[in-house]
């Protein structure tokens, strides 16, 4: 039984370095931009509407469909990284060349994509 015990604590240490490895939160990643592109994300507001409940949901849903939902044009930036190659959408524009640092959000999941406003990036000179 205390053999058991054992192993299974030496596992569970085991594991728990293998997960220390992986991408921390806000450990920046460094790379050099290969490419950009335009993208767009659409624009949530919340209505005067919500404010006054279910009711005031239904108005409020009804008039946003007949409006234009106001879109915001960011860059999406290609960066190849030793890992791989990581997909960043920003406001900021690196030409292709740049080497930059990519700062995850705190709580930021994926390492290969970070949609808007979910990374920092500034310009790095560590490529």
């Amino acid at each position: 039984m205390r053999r058991l015990l054992v192993c299974c604590l030496a596992l569970d240490c085991l594991a728990g370095c293998a997960q220390s490895t992986a991408l921390g939160e806000g450990q920046p990643i460094v790379g050099v931009v290969t490419s950009s592109t335009s993208a767009t994300t659409a624009v949530e507001r919340p209505g005067p509407f919500t404010l006054v409940g279910a009711a005031g949901g239904l108005v409020g849903t009804r008039a946003a469909a007949s409006v234009d939902e106001q879109i915001h044009i960011h860059n999406r930036l290609y960066v190849k990284t030793t890992a791989g190659e990581v997909v960043v959408d920003t406001d900021d524009y690196f030409p292709p060349g740049s080497c930059v640092e990519i700062t995850p959000s705190v709580g930021e999941q994926s390492a290969t994509f970070f949609s808007y406003r979910s990374a920092q990036i500034v310009q790095a000179g560590k490529c």
